[in-house]
């Protein structure tokens, strides 16, 4: 309705000798159908809350591994390819013990940034723990090598303006990686 209400609409025909009369049901819906929004709103929140990192914003460990085995599924049956990257940031315990652990969020969401920046629309990105990010490179293959290279340089060369220390803090990550060819 034009109010904001939700109004259910009926009509049932009633069968009178020769005659064929309708009745007509108005119900007023617009509570349940309140509740049933406020319900889907707050399981797709739960649901986002399951599967994603509330810090970086990236999958986490469970989002990830479940987009990832339906990829792995379908590039098995394809005969596709599947590469995968470990991403380590380097002696990250530093950085928390050094400047504290709300300069270690700061970090750890710069970093997602340019992982984000640095990935291709259906490859997997997450965040598996604490300071390691995982990577599965959606087909077609890529050049490993040269990926994990160039966020390796990404990360490197992207110092990280932090307001309260009034400097930059400049991080470096490992990069590790394997391929599986299904053929």
């Amino acid at each position: 309705m034009p109010d904001g209400r939700c109004m259910l609409i009926q009509w049932a025909p009633i069968r009178s000798g020769q005659k064929v009369l309708a009745v007509e049901t108005i119900t007023d819906i617009t509570e349940g159908k309140r509740r049933e929004d406020e319900y889907r709103r707050l399981k797709e929140m739960f649901e986002h809350q399951e599967t994603v990192d509330p810090l970086t914003e990236l999958l986490n460990r469970r989002g990830w591994s479940e987009l990832a085995e339906r990829v792995w599924w379908r590039s098995v049956q394809a005969h596709d390819m599947v590469e995968v990257l470990l991403i380590d940031l380097d002696h990250f315990k530093r950085v928390n013990d050094q400047w504290g652990h709300s300069i270690g969020d700061q970090v750890l969401r710069h970093v997602a940034g340019i992982l984000r920046q640095q990935t291709r629309p259906g490859d997997l990105l997450g965040r598996w723990g604490g300071e390691e990010f995982i990577l599965l490179l959606h087909p077609p293959v890529m050049d490993l090598r040269a990926v994990a290279e160039r966020i390796r340089y990404a990360v490197e060369s992207s110092p990280i303006r932090i307001e309260e220390l009034s400097s930059t803090i400049t991080v470096t990550i490992s990069v590790g990686g394997t391929a599986f060819n299904p053929v």
